[in-house]
């Protein structure tokens, strides 16, 4: 490439972290290969396992 063609990157297959907040003020980040819609069920089921609820989940941008 010589820095003006364009390209994407897939992220089909990186992993996106998340930064989830919990109703108790809690917080941990979740780790997913799948999309936000995903992620934000799986973050809930997390929620539920530590008998907390789901206030927010924000993807975590990555440097370059």
């Amino acid at each position: 490439m010589d820095g003006g063609e364009s390209f994407t990157v897939s992220t089909q297959h990186m992993d996106t972290h998340y930064y989830v907040t919990l109703e108790s003020g809690r917080s941990f980040v979740l780790k997913s290969t799948e999309d936000w819609y995903t992620a934000a069920y799986d973050a809930h089921e997390e929620a539920k396992l530590m008998d907390d609820y789901l206030i927010d989940v924000i993807p975590i941008e990555h440097e370059p």
